[in-house]
């Protein structure tokens, strides 16, 4: 299901610890699928958006486009993000939805 969708909220908080995250994370069984390795330059454009470039290890450079605005529904955030990335000269029928798990799990042929 994972190209079915095209926008999602995500929740960020820091962490101290790394390894009791782990133990909670063994203790009610959430397993790692995916090691995401990447270094990322974030920018700015206009206030509603940030834009990315990554290099990932193991799948190569991108860039990555995130409303940071609300446009009143998702078809229009959609709409809006589409319209920045062809000003970018980006064909938005090409970008890929899935995700760097996704795309390295396609890679070594476990999906």
């Amino acid at each position: 299901n994972a190209g079915n969708y095209t926008h999602c909220d995500e929740y960020e908080t820091e962490i101290s610890d790394l390894k009791t995250i782990e133990k909670i994370f063994k203790a009610i069984d959430i397993k790692s699928f995916a090691i995401v390795e990447k270094v990322r330059e974030s920018f700015i454009y206009q206030k509603h958006f940030e834009i990315s470039f990554d290099q990932v290890k193991n799948l190569g450079y991108f860039i990555e486009i995130e409303a940071m605005h609300d446009f009143g529904d998702p078809q229009k955030t959609r709409q809006k993000l589409d319209e920045l990335a062809r000003t970018l000269k980006i064909d938005p029928s090409k970008c890929e939805l899935r995700g760097y798990p996704y795309m390295l799990m396609k890679r070594k042929r476990l999906i």
